[in-house]
């Protein structure tokens, strides 16, 4: 069974060695480089797609991931498998539990939006796009459905397969779809560079410009005051609801795929095809910088109480980050000192004042 696959090395791998206490692993390659894995910080990795995994939702007991594979793939917060859903012709592009976590929506290449019960049954599928369906995300009140496509425009479904509405607007290929958690706007993306927000009734309030490349991702914080962009452009942008630029975050080094907010709204998480997770502060500060992913990083959510992050890649793989370290700061610098130990001791060009860092019982 494999347990967990490292990627970091940009060349061939030679020499493994674990440490006498097994928490630590040092690697030797020929990119000129030894690394070392903190083993016991590995974080847990669902293996099993036949392709890129792109799309990710989730609810208080369940990881769905769907794949160009063609299949969802549902997981419980242990990372055991509990079935896969089969039904759609092409890749799965991105999935959406119901506020009540008892629907699942998927979209599609093949041009339908599916309905799921977790347990596996397929309950409807939509259809009447043109094109690519690319987003999908469920109202507040669970009553209705949005999906976006490469048909330039966004489909208003009920849960029943009933077409309540068709919204055009759009001038290219839209991708990002998101309801505002208080139910009073509609906001979607693409490739025209531009955001759009939508009343309930779906008419268009205002069109969003700023952006100088195509837009993957949108996202609205929990309390409905904030719009978060992810675009080919490497940069994330913060919006309000009125169209001000808050701010942009920059960090990326590619395009960026998706974004997510925490449930508290504080933070913000981001995918990139960088091959990195990022989470934010809403201010643009860098938190963290999550590696891991063997190429592209395509989905990116919040667990519902905040404490874990899950990413999907385009290396066929989710991880679920414990990303918050729960150790105390005198521990954190416990471990950091022990790993820089060998260093102060013999590096070249220190000061004395540098060598006695870790020195004073730490």
């Amino acid at each position: 069974e494999l347990v967990q696959t490292l990627n970091g090395h940009q060349d061939r791998v030679y020499g493994v060695a674990y440490s006498p206490n097994g928490r630590v692993l040092a690697s030797s390659s020929d990119d000129a480089t030894v690394r070392l894995w903190q083993l016991d910080k590995i974080p847990q990795t669902l293996h099993g797609y036949g392709g890129p995994v792109t799309g990710l939702a989730l609810n208080q007991q369940i990881v769905a991931a769907g794949s160009w594979d063609k299949t969802i793939r549902l997981w419980n917060w242990q990372g055991v498998l509990q079935s896969v859903l089969r039904g759609h012709t092409d890749r799965v592009r991105q999935v959406a539990f119901s506020p009540d976590g008892q629907t699942l929506a998927s979209a599609s290449s093949d041009h339908t939006v599916k309905l799921w019960h977790p347990d596996g049954d397929l309950l409807e599928t939509l259809t009447g796009h043109g094109d690519r369906v690319w987003g999908v995300a469920f109202s507040p009140d669970g009553q209705e459905i949005a999906s976006a496509s490469w048909d330039q425009t966004i489909k208003i479904w009920r849960t029943n397969g009933e077409l309540v509405q068709t919204l055009n607007g759009h001038q290219d290929r839209v991708y990002g779809i998101a309801y505002s958690p208080n139910g009073q706007y509609l906001v979607s993306a693409g490739w025209d560079n531009t955001i759009k927000i939508w009343n309930q009734w779906g008419e268009l309030l205002k069109s969003i410009h700023g952006h100088r490349q195509p837009i993957w991702g949108i996202a609205v914080s929990p309390d409905s005051q904030v719009i978060a962009s992810a675009s080919a452009d490497h940069t994330i942008k913060m919006w309000s609801v009125a169209g001000r630029l808050m701010g942009t975050l920059r960090g990326h080094r590619a395009p960026v795929h998706s974004v997510a907010f925490s449930p508290d709204g504080k933070l913000l998480a981001s995918s990139s095809y960088d091959r990195t997770v990022r989470i934010w502060q809403q201010d643009g500060t860098l938190v963290t910088t999550l590696y891991g992913h063997g190429g592209p990083t395509w989905g990116v959510a919040f667990s519902p109480d905040g404490q874990t992050l899950i990413s999907s890649g385009h290396d066929r793989r989710v991880i679920l980050w414990d990303w918050q370290d729960s150790r105390s700061f005198d521990q954190l610098l416990e471990d950091g000192c022990q790993w820089l130990e060998d260093y102060l001791a013999h590096g070249e060009n220190l000061s004395d004042t540098d060598r006695q860092l870790c020195s004073g019982g730490i």
